[in-house]
């Protein structure tokens, strides 16, 4: 019941926001994590019971941490190959004061806790061979 709810808030928020021809001001104006974004990542991070491993890696230090990355997976990294990176199109600093501040609204709090993480994070089982 509940993500039927969400579906329909969801989209009656983007069908109105389109029909009047706004952009993310409009979808922010809801005041709604539409995507779920803290509780889905709290979900893999706060995961105690796996039986695998998993790394976090926070995408604006991707380039940098290519070589964990790779190791992580069981790749042997060769630094004389550039790993091409693609910076963000976007960034939620450019928009302006009145979006920034419902972002912060939205997401604020989920921001200052990402903002304490390390860029690589690995969990799960250790392995000896």
């Amino acid at each position: 019941e509940n993500l039927g709810c969400f579906l329909r808030e969801l989209t009656d928020t983007l069908v109105s926001c389109h029909n009047r021809g706004e952009g993310i001001g409009c979808f922010m104006d809801s005041q709604l994590d539409f995507f779920a974004l803290e509780d889905h990542f709290m979900n893999w991070w706060n995961h105690t019971d796996r039986n695998y491993r998993i790394m976090f890696v926070r995408y604006e230090t991707l380039a940098d941490n290519i070589a964990h990355v790779a190791n992580f997976a069981g790749i042997e990294y060769n630094d004389s190959i550039p790993f091409p990176f693609k910076k963000r199109a976007t960034d939620w600093r450019t928009l302006s004061p009145g979006l920034q501040d419902q972002l912060q609204n939205i997401l604020g709090r989920f921001h200052s806790f990402l903002s304490l993480l390390p860029d690589v994070a690995i969990f799960g089982p250790t392995t000896t061979n």
